[in-house]
Order: C-alpha cells, then sequence, then structure tokens
C-alpha cells in the first residue's frame, strides 16, 4: 500500500474477487490453478492501483465498475514490469491475460 486511499481502491476490488475466488473453488478447480488465479488478480490489482494515480476519478467507482475498467473480453491490462518480448515471460503473460478474461466473463455474467 502506497497511500491511504488505495487501501479503500482494494476493498473495492476484493469486493469484486472475493466471490470470483469462490465460484473458482466451487468449479472444483485444483489447488494449483486457483493459486495461479490468485497471484494473477494480485498482478491486476497492483495495475489498477497504479492506474487510479493517474485517474482519480475512478477511486469513485465501485469495486466491479472499477474492475470493468481495466478488463476486457480479450484480457487485462498491460503488466509494466513484464517485457512481452521476454519468452520467460510469455507464460506468465498468457496466464495473466486468461484470468483477467475469466473475471470479465464472470462480472458480466450470463447474457
Amino acid at each position: 500500500m502506497g497511500f491511504d486511499e488505495d487501501l479503500v481502491t482494494g476493498k473495492k476490488m476484493l469486493a469484486g474477487f472475493i466471490p470470483f475466488i469462490k465460484e473458482l473453488a466451487e468449479n472444483a478447480l485444483s489447488r494449483r490453478t486457483i493459486t495461479t488465479h490468485m497471484e494473477n488478480l494480485w498482478v491486476l490489482g497492483s495495475e489498477i492501483i497504479s492506474g487510479v494515480h493517474y485517474n482519480e476519478g475512478q477511486r469513485k467507482l465501485s469495486g466491479k465498475a472499477l474492475l470493468l475498467e481495466y478488463i476486457e473480453e480479450e484480457g487485462g491490462p498491460l503488466v509494466h514490469q513484464w517485457d512481452p518480448d521476454d519468452k520467460t515471460e510469455e507464460a506468465l503473460i498468457k496466464s495473466y491475460e486468461a484470468t483477467c478474461r475469466k473475471l470479465y466473463k464472470f462480472l458480466k455474467g450470463p447474457k
């Protein structure tokens, strides 16, 4: 946590993350798969916290609305510390993108 307002933003994101993680657990996914999704959510949360520092108005959004500002059907925001040209990070990026797509579908719900 960098600033006090980051804690509030983080709690809003958790309100969207926790039901998603519960859904993963209810679908009988392996512990390792759920852990990987949770690690990816941590990365996503970090990118969102960084992003709201540039757009303070996003702090007023609900947790779900905030998450949907950053993720979409194709995936999530670019992770600044990862190099897309680095082959060792390619698997991490694909896993992260898969988690973001899955979270997006969960948040949007059935059509």
